[in-house]
């Protein structure tokens, strides 16, 4: 529990990290030239993702307990898994966020490299 907790106030963190730190460059841009600042998009993106990855493991450790446990889920079958387990929403969006994490890293890297800050 205290760890979902945690997880979620770092989330909202970098949430309103990236939202102070794009309205004071909006700022102070506006009497330069004006130029996306790509950065300010994929690197909050990278730390929502990471965010996202550390959450997992809870939900993915987490089992059945208490009156259900010995019940038979609908699908069950000793013998066959069941096909749908390697698809489950779990599963699913750890490969989202791992996905969503390289994206933000690469066009981190390369915002900054082209000056996109």
């Amino acid at each position: 529990m205290l760890y979902s907790v945690v997880m979620n106030l770092a989330l909202f963190f970098a949430i309103a990290v990236t939202a102070l730190v794009g309205v004071s460059l909006l700022r102070k841009q506006a009497s330069e030239e004006r130029v996306f600042p790509w950065f300010w998009v994929f690197f909050p993106l990278t730390l929502m993702s990471i965010s996202g990855i550390l959450m997992k493991p809870e939900s993915r450790t987490s089992f059945d307990f208490g009156w259900s446990m010995y019940e038979p889920s609908i699908y069950s079958n000793e013998f066959q898994p069941d096909f749908f387990d390697l698809f489950n929403s779990s599963t699913i969006s750890l490969v989202t966020y791992v996905v969503t994490l390289l994206v933000g890293v690469i066009g981190s890297v390369i915002a900054w490299k082209k000056r996109r800050i």
